[in-house]
């Protein structure tokens, strides 16, 4: 049976690959000012290309990324497992760079613990060499029996707004606990309270718009009814 990587080790892999993308990208800018290109379009085409297409390139000849070769994982097509196409390799760097540490989230509730940028390039990640993988650091499939046809989008809608509702209220509720009352009413803060604003209004956004992009494809618990066994008589 299939087996897939924890999430230390995605998160380990994301890291090793944004320290390299980091030193990658501040290497071509400073390649770039020394031949004196003027053209400022053209010198951020020149940085931002290709820093932007160093993952996706690696994924698509190789299946895996800097980082995912030294977490000994890889990324395949989730009914193929052959490589992503190179379409799909720059939707799923281009989503997982939006969504950053958000997109994680989905591994908690996928099957196949996916992330989003995973559900939406058609992706899964496993083990290069799943006999040398530890066997601690190995997931199995979720066993989920649901109905197979799509629940209506009115269903869909009612629990993602109910996921969201709950999700604000736990929030309102740790913020309250935070944030001193004085500076809630009347905006007398702190730098570090503003600082944790930042972040609670950061952290609103990003789950609402996970919610959001899970609820429309129907990957929150609770969408799908659950199967009901019956036993005949």
């Amino acid at each position: 049976m299939k087996s897939y990587p924890k999430l230390f080790l995605r998160i380990q892999a994301m890291l090793w690959d944004s320290a390299i993308l980091g030193i990658f990208f501040i290497t071509i800018a400073i390649l770039s000012s020394k031949n004196s290109v003027n053209n400022e379009v053209l010198r951020a085409l020149i940085i931002v290309v290709p820093a932007l297409s160093l993952e996706p390139l690696l994924v698509y000849f190789s299946g895996s990324s800097i980082g995912h070769r030294i977490a000994g994982i890889k990324i395949s097509h989730v009914n193929t497992d052959k490589n992503l196409s190179l379409l799909q390799c720059y939707g799923r760097f281009i989503t997982k760079l939006i969504l950053g540490i958000y997109s994680l989230i989905a591994l908690v509730f996928t099957r196949k613990h996916q992330a989003l940028h995973d559900l939406l390039s058609k992706s899964i990640v496993v083990f290069i060499d799943e006999n040398k993988a530890p066997a601690n650091h190995k997931l199995t499939e979720r066993n989920t029996e649901y109905r197979t046809e799509k629940p209506s989008w009115i269903r869909r809608v009612v629990v993602t707004v109910i996921y969201i509702i709950l999700f604000f209220v736990l929030l309102s509720i740790v913020s309250a606990g935070l944030i001193p009352a004085g500076c809630i009413e009347f905006n007398v803060c702190s730098e570090n309270e503003v600082l944790l604003l930042d972040l609670i209004g950061y952290l609103l956004i990003g789950v609402t718009l996970t919610l959001l992009i899970m609820g429309s494809i129907c990957k929150l618990p609770g969408i799908f009814y659950k199967s009901e066994q019956r036993n005949s008589t």
